[in-house]
């Protein structure tokens, strides 16, 4: 059967009857999945999604259409969600609305072209919603990488940590099921921003706590909340600033925050603690070892988590290769310094084009040795 909308959407009622007579609405419109209870309408959403539309019937036994529509923002917050309802009382249709994010509300029995006018809507509300949230991953995304290039040429130590962070966050992200997973991202790429702000000794210290001074702790402690005050200016990062600000905290047990915002402060503050580890050397069971004690249940969480992290290290070797044969994408395997000892990228950084050219420039001005030290595949190096 040919549909007009490649979405689909969901149907719930408990009256075969009122099914059946969306079903002949609806025909030929969409496609369509129909379920009698809310109970089974949770299986139809976290296994046959995404639905652009979620349609569910007030008054229903055992799990109602407001608990039922509240229930279903947790899992899909971008669906349209439209309620049927005989129930004329406002308190309820309030309620409704404030748990469950109601976009329409149709009386029964409904009209057929009110239905299709409300489906047609809630679909187009649906695209906008998906378009908005694509252009704001991938335009803020593109932007901040951007930012992170220029800010990682202009000040290399300040981001050593940056490309292992990032790389060690989206894979936690993903293990830990982390929605959405580019807010994550965002925030390990943005998290280093404040250690602009420190002494390069900090840096080069920074494994040794205990051999700074109290007041060097405290500066190297705040550098991620200058990052999260810096960033919570910038329009919808609000979140991605608080989850930064929060990593900086010794535990985040008992916090009454976005749980969203909490188990990415979690996931980004073990992420930098194992990162540390094995920058310095500490072999992977070694590191989880260490971080296993960790304060905290979201920080247990995702040491466990952790454990099933795969860094391209793990399985590429150190070579040297001519500056002309190093590409985008590849990992530097050692820090990159000219032959005055400045630094130009660090270890585990992301190859981008700004930095390449930035290689380039500087290989010309013959302060830079032809071969530089990169992470590739073994047999690539056979060849």
């Amino acid at each position: 059967m040919n549909t007009k909308y490649r979405e689909k959407i969901l149907c719930v009622d408990d009256e075969q009857s009122v099914l059946n007579s969306i079903k002949r609405a609806l025909r030929g419109l969409c496609e369509i999945e129909f379920a009698d209870s809310g109970e089974q309408a949770m299986e139809y959403l976290r296994n046959s999604g995404p639905f652009a539309i979620v349609i569910s019937d007030m008054l229903m036994p055992g799990m109602n259409g407001i608990d039922f529509l509240a229930k279903s923002k947790e899992i899909s917050p971008d669906c349209t969600r439209i309620m049927l309802t005989g129930d004329s009382d406002q308190s309820t249709a309030i309620g409704a609305l404030n748990k469950g994010d109601i976009f329409r509300f149709l009386k029964k029995p409904f009209d057929n072209h009110d239905l299709q006018n409300a489906v047609e809507a809630g679909i187009r509300q649906y695209r906008l919603t998906m378009a908005e949230k694509d252009l704001l991953q991938r335009t803020v995304h593109g932007s901040v990488q951007a930012l992170v290039d220029i800010l990682s040429m202009a000040n290399p130590g300040a981001f050593r940590i940056s490309g292992r962070l990032k790389e060690i966050s989206s894979q936690l992200g993903r293990i830990q099921s982390f929605d959405p997973p580019w807010l994550l991202e965002l925030a390990a790429m943005l998290a280093p921003i404040g250690y602009v702000t420190l002494p390069d000794e900090l840096w080069q210290n920074r494994n040794q706590r205990e051999e700074l001074s109290p007041e060097a702790r405290e500066r190297l402690d705040n550098a991620w909340k200058i990052s999260a005050q810096i960033i919570s200016r910038i329009p919808r990062m609000e979140k991605v600033a608080r989850i930064i600000e929060l990593a900086s905290e010794p535990s985040l047990d008992n916090r009454k925050e976005d749980p969203m915002v909490l188990q990415g402060a979690a996931a980004i503050k073990m992420a930098n603690h194992y990162s540390l580890l094995r920058k310095s050397g500490t072999l992977k069971e070694e590191a989880l070892a260490e971080l296993a004690n960790v304060e905290g249940q979201l920080e247990g969480q995702a040491v466990i988590a952790l454990a099933e992290v795969d860094l391209p290290e793990d399985h590429l070797i150190l070579v040297r290769i001519p500056i002309d044969q190093i590409e985008e994408g590849m990992i530097f395997g050692d820090d990159i310094f000219t032959t005055d000892g400045l630094m130009l990228a660090p270890t585990g950084l992301k190859v981008s084009q700004p930095i390449l050219q930035k290689l380039r420039m500087f290989r010309k001005a013959k302060r830079l040795p032809i071969d530089l030290p990169v992470l590739q595949p073994e047999k690539a190096q056979a060849v």
